[in-house]
C-alpha cells in the first residue's frame, strides 16, 4: 500500500493574484486552485493511508500611508493550520477507498488602506474557513451523504477603531 498525500495550504504570498491553495497529488503534479472555489480527488484503491494539512485564510490587515507620517500596518490574524492522518479501508475512522474529497477554500480577508490622518474607524476582513469533506463511493453527491473530515478556521482582521489604537487581528487556536 502507498501513503496518498495531499497538502492543502493557504498561500499568503500571491493574495493579489487571488491563489488560494496548493494541493500536491501523491505524484507530484501541484494543482493550484483560487479562492472560494473548490477542487475533487478520488482516493486511490491501493492507498493505505491520506495525510492531509489544511490551512484557514489569514485575516485582512489595515494600512496607513502617506507623505505626513510613516507607513503603519497592522497585522490579521493567521489561519489556523491543522495536520491530520486518516486510514485508507472499510473499518471504522477510516476513509473507503474511491471515496472522494472535496476541498473548500478560504480566502484572506479584505484589507483597507487608508492616508493617514484620516478621521474614523478602519477594520480589515476576517479570513475565511478552508474545510475538507469526503463522499464515499456510490453516495449520492446532491443528498445529505458528504461527511466532514477537517475545517481550518480563518484568523482575524486587524482594526483602528480610532486614532493610537491599534489591533492585530487574532489568531486562530487550537483547543
Amino acid at each position: 500500500m502507498r501513503k496518498a498525500k495531499i497538502l492543502i495550504l493557504l498561500s499568503c504570498f500571491l493574495p493579489i493574484l487571488g491563489i488560494g491553495q496548493n494541493i500536491n497529488l501523491v505524484n507530484g503534479v501541484p494543482v493550484t486552485i483560487l479562492d472560494g472555489t473548490s477542487l475533487d480527488h478520488v482516493i486511490p484503491a491501493d492507498a493505505g493511508s491520506v495525510e492531509i494539512s489544511v490551512r484557514g485564510g489569514d485575516g485582512g490587515q489595515v494600512r496607513f500611508s502617506g507623505i505626513f507620517c510613516d507607513d503603519t500596518t497592522i497585522k490579521g490574524g493567521q489561519g489556523a493550520l491543522i495536520d491530520v492522518t486518516f486510514e485508507v479501508g472499510n473499518g471504522p475512522r477510516q476513509i473507503p477507498p474511491g471515496s472522494r474529497l472535496r476541498t473548500f477554500i478560504g480566502g484572506r480577508g479584505a484589507g483597507w488602506s487608508q492616508a493617514c490622518g484620516a478621521p474614523g474607524a478602519f477594520f480589515g476582513g476576517g479570513g475565511g474557513s478552508s474545510a475538507i469533506f469526503y463522499l464515499p463511493p456510490g453516495a449520492d453527491e446532491f443528498g445529505v451523504n458528504w461527511r466532514m473530515l477537517v475545517v481550518a478556521g480563518g484568523g482575524g482582521g486587524a482594526a483602528r477603531p480610532s486614532a493610537g489604537f491599534d489591533w492585530p487581528g487574532g489568531s486562530t487556536q487550537l483547543s
